[in-house]
């Protein structure tokens, strides 16, 4: 929720665009004599400017904001502790802030202007429905009325008045547009079976373990889901995408019992719009299952070949390996020199036979992988017809359209008993190439017949690739949807001003030639770093034309004595805090509160209710050991059956994110930038935590040998994690890198990330480099590396390189395509569809796509960059290594707060693994807080910043726990005095 307010510290840029006085308000100040009243219009003057209500207390207005101030007021300036003797609300005071009204054309904020502004917070609700949104949307209207800001209380009660207002309109027209038997079909659904559940609970439930069980469920569930006939042209008419994922939230969070206590208009509209969201979940989750099986499909029988029928073939393959590349060669260029020492021994006979006998070795194994897989194919072909039957494929790709005929070919001959199509059907022959083209085809009577299983492999294994790259697509789904949808619509009128701002070159060549000569520049100077005899060289092994990079790893540096200092006068001061009282003290300092809201009509609980059941349960779910042991431990004052009611109505994965969000703007907030600097950069990483296997989000993960899910975190260099997210562990940990700099929705500035091997690739470069973010890896076979050249003929101008050195970027095809390639940066920033399913376009199953070729070339020039930036300054090495160590240590933290259960996720239900991940991420956070506020205070008391060096203020981190006690009995007492304030 956005009320302005002033923050404790400013930096220089942020003063310069408030608080620089310009001709006219200078002008204003010779009606000012004394010099503390100069001072204090002055500051009145331009933080009623930047509020939009003058401050309520003096005391509210940062030091830093007096000091700028008062050093521009002519003709020298002013002492800053002037302004200490400036009597705030007096009459003078009035008499300012009249003089203040009458230049800024303001006015107080009276009753007459509570309609006004509450109807055009119902006009704005349908496209920002949040509080959120909404009060930014108030504050818009209010600044550009000239009325004041009315006191925060007020503005609360406006906004949530107009955003109630807006719901009642929208569910009397909803009901309006649903036949009475939908109606009655949806009140059906809500009644109990013989056994207990009712469809409504049955419809909403999350899918199972991976497997054909699950798959032919979810199909069932869809064919339910679809008897309803709902549609959003028809049935939400104009409502915005944002409204109906509210609606959905809320009726996610309710059971059958509940849904059936709201009057119609609710009820209906919120069961309407969870099968609109339900259905494109439940397709999403059958295509998901759907590969995925192909893909168990293809394992299984590359593992029964390699044990049953291809353990010979291979074993002989790979050690003659050697044997048949000489053959090759032998028999392709005989003249060559090799006949003379060759074939008097050998013959040249034994060479060509050779040859044929490693052709027809690789064509037996894939014949014999392809029988195989045949075989298994059986136990999986019972899926194909209900998958067919449901989902309907599409593709904007005239290439594409052979195989959406085999398709249709193979839905109409599923149920027959025959082994071959009729001979009078068109086959799509493009489709049968390489190893298909041989067992596809059989000898028939009058001429050859297409044997129909291995047609549907065929055709499974290039459909799988399509929907991997959304060449095909699906009808209904959200991820798997026309990726034209993902896009931004109004792109052909709106292109310069989406460009203008997000600050994109609008042309190809403001992108290209800053890339080029900066590549250029780069090489040039590691051509001479390298010229020098330093640690970091190229060698060349064998007698190879081919080089190595070599660089000396990286030494971890040793802990500073006075950071053991700072951290025992933290303890000694403060002593063993509980990490409950952690939690409750960054609560005081946020108000967790008044993100949260029931998704019931009205909320009866009181403020400190609320607040003691939400602790709780963050608390539960953050450290893994569930509401149940947090209630019989903490003993509240409520039941647990109420405080799961609570969890299930209060808390949503939106609420936790915007909670996050005002917890790392709370944290810059205090932060002295004397101490940890401005903080520009993060690192982003994953970490695995074991879960049930009894879901699609938890995948077996071959490293530690049990199922899980990745958390993806994004940590700046201060240990503070700015956004999370859940993935699983097969996800692009590219897309999530990219996701966590684009949403993470908070005031940090984040202008370069650090990853390691895995959350980079060529693609990556290109994206961060337009979405205005340095990009720097920790490459894990970094001597491999080779540099691109910026033009042909180059390469004699870096002879310390030539052993790195390869072809040159084709920058033709980044000309060709630069529209696109914006286009899709565009639909990232704008939100236009999921991240992942936008990037999911361009990968190796796709490397054809003429985009996704422009995006490799411009990132092999980004990539060459920053090789040779690494090659060529350890400072930059070692920001890497550190900036990477920051997450690694933020990773290893997780253990010590999320302990119960053995940190494994219990629960199969995706939402509560979510809400696991976000809960722990905030009170992971809420440690940091509490820290930096300790540390700074120690550091001020103690008068220690003076004898910090700059590797001492490198070093400081405020992730450390030898001060946090996570057992023992967890007493929640929200009147206790702050631990903070009573030292």
């Amino acid at each position: 929720m956005t009320y302005p307010y002033l923050k404790p510290n400013f930096f220089k840029e942020e003063l310069m665009d408030h608080f620089l006085l310009d001709l006219e308000e200078k002008g204003l100040l010779v009606q000012i004599r004394k010099d503390k009243n100069l001072l204090g219009f002055t500051v009145l003057l331009k933080t009623f400017m930047y509020l939009g209500y003058p401050p309520r207390r003096k005391d509210d207005i940062p030091d830093v904001v007096v000091e700028w101030l008062a050093n521009q007021i002519p003709p020298d300036g002013l002492s800053p502790a002037s302004f200490q003797d400036y009597q705030w609300k007096s009459r003078l005071w009035d008499f300012h802030m009249s003089i203040i009204r009458k230049h800024t054309g303001f006015r107080p904020f009276e009753a007459e202007h509570g309609a006004p502004l509450t109807e055009w917070l119902i006009t704005k609700a349908n496209e920002s429905p949040s509080i959120k949104d909404l009060l930014n949307e108030a504050v818009q209207w209010c600044r550009k009325n000239f009325v004041e800001l009315p006191q925060e209380k007020e503005f609360h009660r406006l906004t949530q008045s107009a955003r109630n207002k807006f719901f009642e309109d929208l569910y009397e027209k909803v009901l309006s547009q649903i036949d009475p038997e939908i109606q009655e079909k949806m009140t059906a659904s809500l009644s109990p079976s013989e056994s207990g559940t009712t469809d409504y609970d049955w419809m909403k439930s999350p899918p199972g373990k991976l497997g054909m069980k699950t798959i032919l469920a979810e199909i069932k569930k869809l064919e339910r889901i679809r008897e309803f006939r709902i549609n959003d042209a028809r049935h939400f008419p104009g409502v915005s995408p944002k409204v109906l994922q509210q609606l959905r939230n809320r009726a996610r969070g309710e059971d059958a019992f509940q849904m059936r206590r709201h009057p119609l208009p609710i009820r209906t509209t919120l069961f309407a719009a969870l099968l609109h969201g339900r259905e494109m979940e439940v397709i999403d989750n059958i295509v998901r299952i759907f590969l995925d099986l192909i893909q168990r499909l293809k394992n299984k029988a590359d593992k029964t070949l390699d044990q049953e029928v291809a353990g010979d073939t291979r074993k002989v393959h790979r050690k003659q390996q050697l044997l048949f590349r000489i053959a090759h060669i032998v028999t392709g260029n005989p003249a060559g020199g090799f006949q003379q020492d060759l074939f008097p021994e050998v013959g040249e006979e034994i060479f060509h036979r050779l040859v044929e006998e490693s052709k027809n070795a690789e064509a037996s194994y894939d014949v014999a992988k392809a029988r195989v897989t045949h075989k298994k194919y059986r136990s999986y072909r019972r899926m194909m017809k209900p998958v067919l039957d449901v989902l309907e494929f599409r593709s904007n790709n005239p290439s594409c359209h052979p195989l959406l005929d085999g398709l249709k070919l193979i839905h109409r001959y599923l149920t027959t008993r025959h082994t071959y199509y009729p001979e009078n059907e068109a086959i799509p022959e493009s489709l049968l190439t390489g190893i298909w083209n041989e067992v596809v085809w059989e000898d028939g009577v009058h001429k050859p017949r297409v044997v129909k299983k291995y047609f549907e492999l065929c055709v499974l294994k290039r459909l799988e690739k399509a929907l991997k790259c959304k060449e095909v697509w699906v009808e209904g789904s959200y991820r798997y949807r026309n990726p034209d949808h993902d896009l931004p619509k109004d792109w052909q009128q709106k292109r310069v001003s989406y460009c203008d701002k997000h600050k994109i070159p609008v042309k190809a060549e403001e992108f290209i030639e800053p890339i080029r000569q900066e590549m250029t520049s780069w090489m040039e100077t590691a051509n001479e770093f390298l010229s020098r005899k330093r640690d970091v060289y190229i060698y060349y092994p064998g007698k190879g034309e081919k080089g190595l990079f070599r660089i000396p790893k990286i030494k971890k540096r040793p802990e500073r004595p006075i950071l053991q200092e700072i951290k025992g006068k933290v303890i000694s001061c403060w002593g063993i805090l509980d990490l409950l009282d952690i939690l409750l003290e960054a609560d005081r300092q946020v108000n967790f509160s008044r993100f949260f809201q029931t998704s019931g009509q009205r909320q009866i609980m009181s403020h400190d209710e609320i607040r003691h059941r939400l602790l709780l349960s963050i608390f539960s779910q953050a450290t893994n050991m569930g509401l149940k042991r947090i209630h019989a431990s903490a003993n509240p004052r409520c039941s647990y059956d109420e405080l799961l009611y609570f969890r299930k109505r209060f808390m949503t994965a939106e609420a936790l994110r915007e909670t996050i969000a005002a917890l790392v703007n709370r944290v810059l907030e205090i932060r002295n930038p004397q101490i940890w600097g401005k903080g520009t950069a993060c690192a982003s990483d994953g970490k695995h935590f074991g879960s049930w296997d009894q879901n699609l989000m938890a995948e077996w993960n071959p490293h530690y040998k049990v199922p899980g899910v990745m958390a993806y975190w994004h940590v700046d260099t201060n240990a503070l994690c700015i956004y999370s997210q859940l993935q699983r562990t097969s996800s692009s940990q590219v897309a999530s890198m990219v996701t966590g700099l684009v949403r993470h929705d908070t005031e940090m500035r984040v202008e370069s990330n650090y990853v390691d091997s895995h959350g980079q690739s060529e693609m990556a470069f290109p994206f961060c480099r337009l979405l205005g973010i340095d990009l720097l890896p920790r490459l894990k076979r970094l001597k491999y590396s080779r540099l691109y050249l910026p033009e042909k003929g180059m390469g004699s101008r870096f002879p310390n390189l030539a052993g790195v050195l390869t072809r040159p970027v084709r920058w033709d095809s980044v000309y060709s395509q630069y529209d696109e390639l914006i286009r899709h940066a565009v639909a990232v920033v704008e939100n236009t569809g999921p991240i992942d399913s936008i990037l999911r376009r361009f990968n190796s199953y796709n490397d054809k796509h003429p985009t996704y070729k422009a995006f490799i070339e411009a990132g092999k020039a980004l990539k060459t960059i920053h090789l040779c930036r690494v090659l060529t300054s350890p400072a930059l090495r070692h920001e890497i290594f550190d900036g990477l160590n920051v997450v690694e240590n933020w990773n290893s933290l997780n253990q010590f707060i999320c302990y119960g259960h053995k940190m494994e996720i219990y629960s199969n239900d995706p939402q509560m693994q979510e809400l696991t991940v976000l809960c722990l991420h905030l009170l992971q956070n809420a440690l940091i807080l509490v820290n930096t506020l300790m540390m700074e205070r120690v550091i001020q008391h103690e008068r220690i910043l003076g004898r910090m060096v700059p590797e001492d203020l490198r070093a400081l981190t405020p992730l450390f726990t030898s001060n946090v006690n996570p057992y023992g009995e967890f007493d929640l007492d929200l009147y206790k005095p702050s631990f903070l304030e009573a030292a």
